[in-house]
């Protein structure tokens, strides 16, 4: 496991316990809920941190390959400490990308209009932007999204919800989400 406060220095971290949930029937793919050594995870904290989790698979003897298994932004950090000398772990809970443009609502309504791969790549890289995006190869990126007005509920439009007539997804008959690597 990674994590970093500046996306550009990571620091490895082996956790004493890990879970990572996918589902698919969840707007927010994945979720992560780990338990860190005080002492590896100092700095760690709510305000723009990510974690990466890795798993390893060897074969035969000698060939290791790592598995991502997630990349986080994290939710919530907090400290348990056993005993007042002890420097104790850290619980930390994280949860994919789509949760972090859940959060990110406009300012005010704005039109869209254009390619599919540049109305959305524009959306999710107001919030997120070195977010790399891949389209199944069903799907074309070219594909003109017509002009919307968008009200304040970023993620209702590019994913669509129960409450949201319009989305790209519904457009291109596609999901929108990230894969472990936090690839959309």
């Amino acid at each position: 496991m990674s994590w970093t406060k500046d996306g550009t220095t990571w620091s490895d971290v082996t956790p004493t316990a890990c879970a990572v949930e996918e589902s698919t029937a969840q707007q927010v793919r994945w979720r992560l809920k780990c338990t860190l050594p005080a002492d590896d995870a100092g700095g760690l904290d709510t305000f723009g941190c990510r974690i990466k989790v890795f798993t390893a698979m060897v074969q035969g003897n000698s060939a290791r390959e790592e598995i991502q298994l997630g990349d986080f932004r994290v939710d919530t950090v907090q400290r348990n400490q056993l005993v007042e000398t002890d420097t104790g772990f850290i619980d930390v809970t994280g949860s994919s990308w789509e949760q972090q443009l859940m959060d990110s609502r406009l300012v005010e309504p704005r039109e869209v209009s254009g390619a599919a791969i540049d109305v959305l790549g524009g959306l999710i890289r107001e919030v997120l932007p070195d977010a790399e995006i891949v389209f199944d190869g069903g799907i074309d990126p070219g594909r003109n999204i017509p002009a919307t007005v968008v009200e304040r509920d970023r993620w209702a439009f590019i994913d669509g919800s129960n409450s949201s007539e319009t989305s790209v997804a519904r457009m291109l008959g596609a999901q929108v989400s990230t894969d472990a690597r936090g690839v959309w």
